[in-house]
């Protein structure tokens, strides 16, 4: 019984390494951020130059555009989709059916359609486009760990369950690396970013 532990909220039994439980939906370490993608897209949703006047240059011109006309609206499509998969984990968890068919038939539409339009973005900037890609990575990531999520529940599969909950983490740590490295683009870039 060493290598078992019951779940703090429901009192289900569990394996010491469960980060997640099965039944009422806990998680057992230190949630990341709800969304690390989302607040850096809604404060680059508007962006002043440092030199917007006649003399600002091609790279910050390409970051601009990139910030206001590429991803600017993902954000709100990214909020849906993170809202619809936070709707039935953790304290909002109420049983898996529920919880299924949001992911399958909400949450895993809006990633699908996400990822599209992530995709469809090719900046011909080379460190923009590098950038971007993490951002590709990201949406990737959590396109597959909702899908291996859905898949999990659909066959009652716990160990699939972590893998799942593990693939969100690395999408959540992914997105923080895309804040980062958009941040310090613009920083090298003298684009100032207004919220």
């Amino acid at each position: 019984m060493s290598n078992m532990k019951t779940c703090p909220n429901c009192g289900e039994p569990l394996a010491i390494s469960a980060k997640f439980c099965p039944k009422c939906g806990a998680q057992f370490k230190k949630p990341l951020l709800k969304r690390l993608l989302l607040p850096i897209i809604c404060i680059v949703a508007i962006v002043i130059a440092v030199g917007i006047f006649s003399g600002s240059s091609e790279k910050q011109d390409a970051l601009i555009a990139y910030i206001n006309e590429d991803i600017k609206d993902l954000a709100k499509l990214e909020e849906e989709m993170l809202d619809s998969y936070h709707s039935v984990v953790g304290s909002n968890y109420t049983d898996d059916y529920t919880m299924y068919n949001e992911i399958t038939n909400t949450t895993i539409p809006l990633c699908h359609e996400l990822n599209e339009k992530v995709l469809e973005i090719s900046p011909s900037d080379p460190e923009i486009a590098e950038v971007h890609n993490l951002y590709r990575k990201c949406v990737s990531k959590y396109l597959n760990a909702m899908g291996m999520a859905s898949a999990a529940l659909e066959n009652q599969d716990v160990d699939q369950v972590l893998k799942a909950n593990d693939l969100i983490d690395e999408a959540t740590d992914l997105a923080f690396d895309f804040q980062q490295a958009l941040q310090k683009l613009a920083d090298e870039r003298d684009v100032v970013f207004n919220k």
